[in-house]
């Protein structure tokens, strides 16, 4: 049976898509209140030893105790402070356990696939892999610390990469200069950048735009529970089938998210694989 890590399973709807896939899942979660939850949630997979839940935080060295803040929306409980208290939310003070991830692995195994989303601290989880890792990476991007990740996982062994757009899960992928779609693209930009002139605006079309997607994910959750798994994070068979980059051809694309503003507008997933077997589909614009 493959193995999957969930670093950072919030609402325990990624591990719910692995667990159906077959996979067996190491899922790993700071928050106590989470993990009671998640508890109850998968007693029968954890039971039967599919599933186990670690209530540690990843950090750069094991078996400290740091202060951690519990938000008032809980996908933003963070190391962070400002970003648990983002929007003006407010965020409760506890005190976690830390672990690295090499020695999870260590204990638990190399992983096929790895998830990580820990709200500005992915960089922690990745770079403390050690020498053991999994075929698949996936982590959100931010503009501090993407390039940087991608040229370290560049460094040990990982050849391709895709960047993909969390609205939606569809990868990104720039039109070629000159073409006709290359002109509606930096017309879209062109808003994106004129919206957030007026932050009120922006906030109002990006309320609007999360509460209809959150509409239709609790929808399609009633009529298949496992759906919404698979739209909010990649599941792991059609990574297969993603559009994939050379790590050049990576960075010149992040560049151009960046510069264009979409880092503004949006949130990214980068996926890493260490495979060279799967050949790229996509490569820079002309």
């Amino acid at each position: 049976m493959k193995l999957a890590y969930d670093v950072g399973v919030y609402d325990g709807a990624d591990s719910l898509k692995y667990l159906s896939l077959g996979y067996r899942v190491i899922g790993i979660e700071a928050s106590p209140d989470l993990c009671a939850k998640l508890r109850h949630q998968f007693a029968t997979e954890i039971a039967d030893g599919r599933y186990t839940l670690l209530n540690v935080a990843i950090g750069e060295r094991d078996h400290e105790v740091l202060p951690f803040w519990l938000s008032e929306q809980p996908q933003w409980n963070s190391f962070d402070h400002a970003a648990a208290t983002r929007d003006g939310k407010s965020a409760t003070r506890i005190d976690v356990p830390t672990r690295t991830t090499a020695s999870i692995i260590r204990e638990y195994g190399t992983p096929d696939f790895m998830k990580v989303d820990i709200e500005g601290f992915d960089h922690v989880a990745v770079r403390g892999m050690g020498e053991s890792c999994p075929r698949y990476v996936s982590f959100e991007a931010d503009r501090a610390h993407c390039a940087e990740l991608v040229l370290d996982l560049h460094s040990r062994g990982y050849t391709q990469f895709s960047l993909v757009e969390q609205h939606h899960m569809r990868p990104v992928v720039l039109p070629a200069v000159g073409t006709l779609a290359h002109v509606k693209w930096s017309a879209r930009q062109w808003l994106r950048w004129l919206m957030r002139k007026h932050p009120g605006v922006h906030r109002a079309i990006a309320g609007t735009r999360s509460a209809l997607r959150w509409a239709a994910l609790r929808r399609a959750h009633r009529e298949d529970p496992h759906r919404e798994a698979a739209m909010l994070r990649p599941t792991l068979t059609p990574m297969e089938h993603q559009v994939w980059h050379g790590v050049s051809d990576f960075v010149w694309l992040w560049r151009n998210v960046i510069a264009s503003g979409l880092i503004d507008s949006s949130w990214y997933d980068v996926h890493a694989c260490r495979s060279d077997t799967v050949a790229p589909r996509v490569s820079r614009a002309a």
